[in-house]
């Protein structure tokens, strides 16, 4: 389900370039468009409902473990309209969650839930 969003894992690195970012949030974006069933207008809220706060220490520190894909999709959301909100993504909080790791961890994260789902599914 996540497959397309994954599938930029490989070309994440601690300083990934910015076309990287852009790709990424751009397939958020698709993801958001096609599954309305997820409600992602509603990141604050799912976060919120997930004990997380919108603000990029509570994010940071979000165990996704614990999380659903809903909830990591909120978090993929929540930290690029972070940006827009604040007038760019180059510089500001997505840039800080993509070089501390944590949009990767994120990504795994959805990545493992594919796997699981893949799994479950052919059992």
């Amino acid at each position: 389900m996540y497959e397309t969003i994954t599938g930029i894992i490989s070309k994440i690195s601690d300083e990934a370039p910015n076309r990287v970012k852009r790709q990424l949030i751009q397939e958020i974006q698709n993801f958001v468009d096609r599954h309305s069933d997820y409600e992602l207008v509603r990141y604050q809220d799912i976060l919120k409902q997930n004990g997380l706060e919108w603000s990029v220490e509570s994010m940071q520190h979000a165990d996704v473990s614990k999380l659903n894909g809903q909830g990591v999709m909120a978090l993929l959301v929540g930290a690029y309209r972070a940006d827009y909100m604040a007038g760019g993504w180059e510089d500001g909080p997505w840039a800080e969650l993509f070089e501390s790791g944590c949009v990767k961890r994120w990504l795994l994260r959805l990545k493992e839930i594919d796997k699981t789902t893949t799994i479950a599914a052919n059992s």
